[in-house]
């Protein structure tokens, strides 16, 4: 038995992505026998005389958790892991007063976790960082019952789960959809997500009386999702950047279609053909690579998402097939008990690695 810290980069009852994937990991660790500590990154700075016999430190985020998990694990002589995250990669590293110091988190770990392969492969060519980087799938919940598909009001229902911020992109579906909704005019929008960029959240409201088919219904419990997949026909991803969204996979746990931007992220999950979507275990839509060096924003084809949302809502046959090959593919390769046993392994492999311990490390600058 060890005992693990894990490092959160929100308050632990704030609804994310992050907490989401903190909550199973400890919940899985604790089953297996191990002491685990959860701590919001606010906190861990004043932790740092109360975590005596730490074996671990797991920071969630390179950027938000990974500065003081290095500087904790420093203080404890402990190794580090850190699991690397869409905007880490994607964003944080990008700005200049922040590079530096993400630099020397994944330096100095003993391991890097990626949800996707393409993420390990860049931090390895692209960054030429040294540290080994383990691609460690997502795990999820998988219902027991396939959720039937909607039926009266709800039928046509589009579902996009994110919070309100740049890098996710919502507002790009209102437009498509809007021309969607004209030739359709059963079809719904429902937004459910925290308000991260408040600013981002007010063009939602300056405009939405543009948009009558479209609510956001804001947070949304996490044991009361799987009633909003269940209700929705088909899930929607925007984002520009993305590490591996739990959102995708739940709706695909819940044999829901879903459609999503053609990034790095969403192809970990989603096996799209193009010339035989009954195949696929998702649909992905156009988006061009970033015109400016060292930018995430990318350019979303309003056409093709079109195209596509209008295919998947007219053909409820092929809505079905795809559900179904993405809830055969999460149950093969996206188990929770995978996951926690991957993250376990590499538990093991950091322990057994004292050369990358940072205790041998200058003190970084507090």
């Amino acid at each position: 038995m060890s005992k693990i810290v894990i490092i959160a980069p929100q308050n632990l009852d704030c609804v994310s992505g992050n907490n989401t994937s903190r909550r199973r990991l400890a919940s899985g660790l604790r089953k297996s026998g191990h002491e685990v500590e959860e701590i919001p990154v606010a906190q861990a700075r004043g932790r740092r005389d109360s975590l005596r016999g730490v074996d671990l430190i797991h920071a969630l985020h390179a950027f938000k958790s990974g500065v003081e998990a290095r500087k904790l694990a420093l203080k404890l002589k402990v190794p580090y892991v850190v699991s690397i995250t869409g905007s880490d990669v994607n964003g944080d590293l990008q700005q200049p007063s922040r590079r530096a110091q993400i630099l020397a988190v994944l330096t100095d770990a003993a391991l890097i976790l990626c949800a996707a392969k393409e993420t390990a492969l860049r931090l390895n060519t692209d960054l030429r960082i040294k540290t080994p980087c383990l691609h460690i799938p997502k795990g999820v919940e998988i219902p027991a019952e396939t959720p039937p598909e909607p039926s009266g009001d709800e039928r046509g229902s589009f579902l996009l789960v994110a919070g309100w911020r740049t890098i996710k992109n919502p507002l790009f579906s209102l437009e498509p959809l809007e021309r969607l909704h004209r030739e359709q005019p059963a079809i719904r929008l429902r937004f459910v997500g925290p308000a991260l960029e408040s600013a981002y959240l007010d063009e939602w409201r300056q405009h939405r009386d543009r948009f009558p088919f479209a609510e956001n219904v804001g947070v949304i419990a996490p044991e009361a999702m799987p009633e909003e997949y269940a209700r929705a026909s088909i899930a929607l991803n925007t984002s520009h950047a993305e590490g591996g969204a739990n959102a995708v996979l739940e709706a695909m746990a819940h044999a829901r279609a879903v459609l999503a931007s053609d990034i790095e992220g969403n192809r970990e999950f989603i096996r799209f053909a193009p010339d035989h979507w009954e195949s696929s275990t998702g649909i992905l839509y156009r988006t061009e690579p970033p015109l400016t060096s060292g930018k995430i924003l990318r350019r979303h084809d309003p056409e093709d998402f079109f195209a596509k949302a209008r295919r998947l809502i007219l053909d409820r046959e092929l809505r079905h097939q795809i559900g179904a090959n993405a809830r055969e593919y999460v149950r093969r390769e996206h188990s929770v008990d995978r996951e926690l046993a991957a993250v376990m392994q590499a538990y093991a492999q950091a322990q057994a690695s004292p050369a990358n311990a940072p205790a041998s490390l200058e003190a970084p600058q507090e």
